[in-house]
């Protein structure tokens, strides 16, 4: 057990860069259009990773925990119609 007090620690932001195959953009727009709406900043993923570390939770856990507080950033991605689906799945 470290017994230190936490510090503060400064790691250089690195983008996430989404990429695929180019006949996605042909023969499945919808995922095309997905992965060019799809994003997160380091703090939302700074966030993440601390709800899941701070709540001893799984991917699956820290996801759902995602989709219920963060309605605003996802449903950016997805259609309207796709939206309410998850929403109405999450209870």
């Amino acid at each position: 057990d470290c017994t230190d007090a936490p510090q503060v620690t400064a790691y250089p932001s690195s983008p996430a860069i989404v990429g695929a195959a180019s006949w996605i953009k042909d023969e499945a727009p919808q995922v095309a259009d997905y992965f060019s709406k799809v994003g997160l900043s380091n703090a939302q993923i700074s966030a993440l990773l601390v709800y899941g570390d701070e709540n001893k939770a799984d991917a699956a856990a820290t996801a759902e925990n995602f989709l219920k507080t963060e309605e605003a950033v996802w449903t950016k991605w997805v259609p309207a119609d796709v939206a309410e689906k998850v929403k109405a799945s999450l209870g």
